[in-house]
């Protein structure tokens, strides 16, 4: 394996409108220029070109088609920008990184790996793994080491046990315990297991509560015929679950358990 030295100049926005930038002059080996290359080349590129600059220097200059570009690719980008100060290409492939819907356990361990900023791609996804009850399977455990694993886990059996302590609270959330105890008590296996079962997959984050409401609906269809004053149809809304499970607590007693990552 030889070596010979490059200067790279790159244009990070589109093929319409070029903007070479020297990024590097030093030396890197020939199988990492062609992981570039070949990164830049597979499916995510416009155009490419090679000028021989004298000394032994090579110009590479390229325009990212972003829309093609796969997690595969944008790995070999950061890999080899970061070993040699490409920072123009490694800017660049972080902006593809974030364009990406990874799921929780990949953020983390970017997030991690490439040491990037700790709440945005280690607290969140972390809080996100452990209020979602999403298992984490042997790979991803290996991909992010022992200690957030185990941290992810252990946030996950705090929100187990506290939902399930939160079932006596919903009379002071718009329930009556007239109507808990005749609606809710009769099927509180059901609930409970509603309660502490993982986010169905289809289903985003962000509609977590809602789909509490809908699935204990579905598990107590009784709630919807409550004739108390202040049940019946009203109960229970998004606000309601929330205030039921004491939702903003619950977040603060995962970030306790997770804080330290």
């Amino acid at each position: 394996m030889f070596s010979l030295g490059v200067t790279v100049a790159a244009a990070d926005t589109d093929a319409e409108s070029p903007n070479k930038v020297v990024i590097l002059d030093g030396m890197a080996t020939l199988s990492e220029i062609c992981i570039l290359c070949r990164t830049l080349y597979t499916g995510c590129v416009f155009s490419v070109s090679l000028t021989y600059c004298g000394k032994g220097s090579i110009e590479l200059s390229w325009a990212v088609n972003t829309k093609n570009v796969t997690l595969s690719e944008i790995n070999d980008l950061l890999e080899v920008s970061r070993r040699w100060t490409f920072d123009t290409v490694y800017t660049r492939a972080l902006e593809l990184l974030e364009a990406l819907p990874l799921e929780p356990a990949t953020r983390i361990y970017y997030g991690r790996h490439l040491d990037l900023d700790r709440e945005q791609w280690i607290l969140a996804p972390a809080r996100q793994l452990a209020r979602t009850l999403r298992p984490i399977t042997t790979e991803q455990a290996e991909r992010l080491g022992y200690k957030v694993a185990y941290k992810v886990l252990q946030a996950q059996d705090f929100v187990r046990s506290y939902r399930i302590g939160r079932l006596q609270y919903a009379s002071q959330t718009g329930c009556c315990s007239s109507c808990m105890s005749d609606n809710l008590s009769p099927v509180l296996p059901s609930v409970i297991l509603l309660l502490t079962r993982p986010l169905p997959m289809t289903v985003s984050p962000d509609d977590h509560v809602d789909w509490l409401r809908r699935s204990l609906i579905s598990a107590a269809p009784g709630i919807r015929s409550f004739t108390h004053a202040g049940c019946g149809e009203k109960w229970p809304t998004v606000y309601h679950v929330a205030g039921w499970l004491n939702w903003s607590t619950e977040g603060e007693r995962i970030n306790a358990i997770i804080n330290d990552l």
